[in-house]
């Protein structure tokens, strides 16, 4: 309490210096010039939140006809910030601090929770009594399951809490006094730590689970108290108020389109609601952004392109007579005899492997037409690569690398051998940079996992390059809109996917993470997918890329540990359409690109010792027959063998000294005469 009290003060003081003495944290709300975040306390921030390129700018603007002023992404200069949660305004931590500290208007900086990022933020608010720094007990219960990084709010009266992990979509985000997000959401950020603080954020499974336990028994108990089972807002025309504006707005959205209202009408009537019911209204902006997004859905759980006299289930159409007299057509290939033309893939490895840089090798393997890891391609054509984890500037460094490996291959000494090539790169492969924006092929909508609109705006694109062969949505994890460990969301994850190379022709390939227990073992197979099983095995191609380990480098190759980091196995543990494959090592190469290399298994230790040992044995022998020769003594078996032994020259025992005589003669290393004497010739 006393820690609370004191953290209290002196961030006061701090502020106060900034804004001539009116630093404001009060429980009766910010005036709108407060400034909320010390620059000094940034070394107390964890870095898992510091390394992350996702910070923006926050202001307090007071809104007419309310007494609380509400907190509002923003430009440096002051103007409002739009699509955030797209990605639009993001900066760097320290480019953040220095914005604010140079802005005239900002109120604080935030942090963006963004899909798949695997940081939750947790709010308690109206817990803290800042002039006693005492906290109630229901926050400090969670707060010390959470043990995590906790700073005071910028009112002074709430915690926030920060921690590692995921959630299930469709989770309930607010109720009451507590808050919770994993996207679509800036969590304001002081830097007011609430006890010891953590440089690296813990997963607390559990504590979560019972925070969002507690949620849902506040919203039983209201529901039971007010006899409603809508705490929205929009059922029975209450307030919606802030926290709750776009869940209730987006479920609003998602009802009237699945009877059939489109998104024209979506937006009147959420504009209406918007206007009469939200208190404070959300910017018009975003409530339209809420009907473009929930519109584009299909209607009615109809969820699929089918023309409307279209008969999935006409009896005729699905007859087999012509199949029983027609040669069915030959399988076409995107690399000859490995991976399938017109096939849903997963290429799956550990961060940090090269599966990216193996993805974009292959794209320029197939808009040239030269090989892939030394594998010919099948068909050339043209490639679409959609990219949410590696922007531009660093697929440029990549592609950079790629393109210098490969003009090496063609021609090491004469550079203009590569130029078709160049051209072809130039003309084929299209690469789209979608970091920071939302690219769910899937999502929730009250309960219910949809297809978005993205598949389909997939297809348009592709529809406007002839004949593409190739498209990849890397990392599959900022497509899924599902739980990754359930097997009916993967499920209709994959149906996206095989939706979009079924209209387009192409292989649509999934670059994808491998869970933890994999990479203790080099041999996993299928099952070192991460997620729900429904994944790999609705893929009809699953490749697998894992990094050498260190024991397994010098234990069966008899290579340096260091080595090992270089080395990378690449197999394909499932491939419906081809023969088994035992894999191929590669290796990183300058630029990070792989090459195929050769990996031969060391001997193993008996075998070297025992190698090592008749090596010994025949320079000793032969030199002790050569010398009792010269004394006019010839040697047989029996007399070469006494010499084993403890005492003996050989250093092993007598049966070892005979075994290498045997070996010795069968190799011609020695001779044995016809009267049984031993000879070097």
């Amino acid at each position: 309490m006393e820690q609370v009290k004191e953290t209290l003060a002196a961030e006061q003081t701090n502020e106060g210096a900034i804004q001539n003495g009116q630093a404001n944290y009060n429980t009766a709300g910010q005036k709108t010039n407060s400034r909320t975040f010390n620059p000094d306390s940034t070394f107390m921030i964890p870095e898992d939140l510091k390394s992350r390129p996702q910070w923006i700018l926050w202001q307090y603007k007071q809104r007419p006809g309310e007494s609380k002023p509400d907190k509002v992404p923003a430009t440096q200069d002051g103007r409002n910030l739009t699509e955030y949660t797209e990605g639009n305004g993001h900066m760097a931590f320290q480019d953040a601090v220095k914005a604010y500290q140079s802005s005239r208007t900002a109120s604080g900086i935030g942090f963006v929770v963004m899909p798949s990022d695997g940081v939750i933020g947790i709010d308690m608010d109206n817990c803290l009594n800042p002039e006693t720094g005492e906290v109630a007990d229901w926050a400090s219960q969670h707060v010390e399951a959470l043990n995590t990084y906790t700073e005071i709010s910028p009112s002074g009266t709430g915690l926030r809490s920060f921690v590692s992990g995921e959630i299930k979509p469709g989770h309930m985000s607010k109720e009451g006094n507590r808050e919770i997000y994993t996207q679509g959401r800036f969590l304001t950020i002081t830097g007011m730590v609430y006890g010891e603080g953590c440089t690296k954020l813990p997963e607390r499974r559990e504590a979560v689970s019972q925070y969002l336990e507690a949620m849902r028994v506040d919203r039983e108990a209201k529901k039971g108290a007010t006899g409603t089972n809508d705490n929205s807002g929009t059922a029975n025309g209450g307030q919606i108020v802030d926290g709750n504006r776009d869940v209730a707005l987006t479920s609003l959205a998602g009802t009237l389109r699945r009877q059939g209202f489109k998104e024209n009408e979506i937006e009147a009537a959420l504009q209406e609601i918007n206007r009469s019911r939200c208190q404070p209204p959300l910017d018009s902006a975003q409530v339209s952004k809420i009907a473009r997004s929930v519109g584009r859905y299909d209607a009615a759980n109809d969820f699929t392109d089918m023309a409307t006299n279209d008969d999935p289930f006409d009896l005729e159409a699905a007859k087999v007579g012509d199949l029983l007299d027609t040669d069915p057509p030959e399988r076409r290939w995107l690399v000859s005899d490995r991976l399938p033309l017109g096939i849903v893939g997963l290429l799956a490895a550990a961060g940090g492997t090269g599966k990216s840089m193996a993805t974009l090798q292959l794209a320029v393997s197939v808009c040239t037409g030269l090989d892939w890891l030394e594998m010919p391609i099948g068909e050339s054509g043209p490639v679409l690569m959609f990219s949410a984890e590696d922007d531009r500037e660093e697929l440029h460094r990549r592609l950079k690398a790629v393109v210098a490996m490969y003009g090496d291959t063609v021609d090491p000494f004469e550079s203009a051998a590569f130029l078709p090539h160049k051209a072809a790169i130039a003309e084929r492969l299209h690469i789209f940079d979608r970091v920071g924006m939302d690219n769910r092929l899937t999502a929730k909508i009250n309960g219910e996992l949809h297809r978005t609109a993205f598949a389909r705006r997939v297809i348009e694109v592709a529809g406007q390059v002839p004949d593409c062969k190739l498209i990849v949505l890397d990392p599959l994890a900022r497509f899924d809109g599902g739980e990754p460990n359930d097997n009916s969301d993967t499920t209709r994850l994959i149906e996206c996917a095989e939706e979009i190379r079924k209209a387009t022709g192409a292989t649509v390939l999934l670059p994808h993470h491998v869970n933890k227990a994999s990479l203790k073992d080099n041999a996993s197979g299928m099952e070192a997918v991460r997620g729900g099983s429904a994944l790999s095995d609705g893929s009809r191609w699953v490749g697998l890329l894992s990094t050498m380990r260190a024991d397994t480098a010098e234990k069966e190759y008899g290579l340096d540990p260091e080595e090992a980091g270089k080395l990378v196995r690449f197999t394909t543990p499932k491939a419906n359409y081809s023969a088994p494959w035992e894999g191929v090592w590669l290796r990183r190469v300058t630029g990070g690109a792989l090459v195929p290399t050769i990996v031969e298994k060391a001997d193993s230790k008996p075998e070297r010792k025992s190698e090592e040992r008749y090596t010994s044995f025949l320079l000793v022998a032969k030199e002790l027959i050569r010398k009792k020769a010269k004394e006019g003594e010839y040697l047989n078996v029996t007399k070469l063998r006494n010499y084993g032994g403890q005492e003996g020259i050989f250093g092993m025992g007598v049966g070892s000294v005979k075994t290498c005589i045997h070996r010795a003669l069968e190799e011609g290393e020695l001779f044995k005469r016809d009267d049984g004497t031993l000879r070097l010739f």
